[in-house]
């Protein structure tokens, strides 16, 4: 990759990259560990970050994040960030000269030219994953522009494919599926009258998203037509921005995790609520011209 994108020194700054990043690795917590979410949950006000790694200049590090008006700040790996600050500063300058060029390069090499993308392709995808043929160019446009400009996309196949009618169908088929989860809750001789009241509870504050989202995010970001690179990068910062601006802001619970023009569905635990996209919505899953039990066979074992 580095004689690709014409820098010099290919193979030393490759052991270089893997040594260091291989002593990064060694510090990481155990998998295992990983699923301890009370473990990761380490919240500590900003002026008290030196406390864990002393040498690192906090204060540049948040003020380039857009980070520094926030009140505490959030360590998962606790241990892994204490080691971070002496592997930073027993590694050679020129060795993160090297690694940091080498994570501009891995990060982009898809949108770069034609060589680097296909070697990135031929060691992450082929070599990897075992994938034996890269999409189609139009393929991926159509990933790229999902990625990017979603519910853009997704007013369009609304209007084209999702008429309001199939919208008021889906919100009767669910809510009838809820009156049915009601009935099997009060009845079930397995569960406790405590435990029924919480489930009951829980059900009455049950949100279904049907479709596309009442308000469609907006897309305020310059697109030139032959500046590929640039246009993600534009895309990349305003959605980063996008999240900072939600600190310290209530939870929107409007916001959806998928575009309309996705088959899939959801369900998300932490806002109790099911979102169906409008692409599922669609034979043989949902058909608005069929009969009832169809529906409930279909996309009602999905809901």
């Amino acid at each position: 990759m580095f004689d690709l994108a014409g820098l010099p020194d290919g193979t030393k700054a490759a052991k270089a990259v893997m040594n260091l990043e291989t002593k990064i690795a060694s510090k990481h917590l155990d998998k295992e560990k990983t699923r301890d979410l009370l473990g990761l949950y380490n919240m500590f006000p900003l002026d008290t970050l030196s406390t864990i790694m002393p040498k690192f200049n906090w204060t540049n590090f948040l003020a380039e994040a857009g980070l520094s008006k926030q009140e505490n700040l959030g360590v998962l790996m606790l241990d892994y960030t204490k080691d971070l600050d002496g592997i930073i500063t027993s590694t050679d300058l020129n060795t993160w000269k090297t690694y940091l060029k080498w994570s501009a390069l891995d990060a982009s090499a898809s949108r770069l030219n034609d060589a680097l993308d296909n070697q990135n392709w031929e060691f992450y995808s082929k070599e990897l994953r075992g994938t034996q043929e890269q999409r189609p160019m139009w393929r991926r446009g159509v990933s790229t522009v999902n990625g990017t400009l979603g519910e853009v996309v997704g007013k369009v196949y609304v209007k084209r494919h999702f008429p309001p009618a199939a919208k008021e169908h889906m919100e009767t088929l669910v809510e009838n599926l809820l009156k049915a989860y009601e009935v099997s809750i009060k009845d079930l001789d397995w569960m406790s009258e405590a435990t029924k009241e919480e489930a009951l509870d829980k059900l009455g504050k049950f949100t279904p998203k049907i479709g596309y989202p009442d308000t469609w995010k907006s897309y305020d970001f310059e697109i030139e037509p032959d500046d590929l690179y640039g246009n993600l990068h534009r895309s990349a910062l305003m959605e980063y921005n996008r999240e900072l601006a939600k600190l310290g802001q209530p939870v929107d619970k409007d916001e959806w995790g998928m575009t309309p023009q996705t088959v899939n569905a959801y369900y998300n635990p932490t806002l109790n609520e099911i979102v169906f996209p409008a692409a599922i919505l669609q034979p043989p899953f949902f058909d608005l011209n069929a009969e009832d039990a169809v529906n409930y066979g279909a996309i009602g074992a999905v809901i």
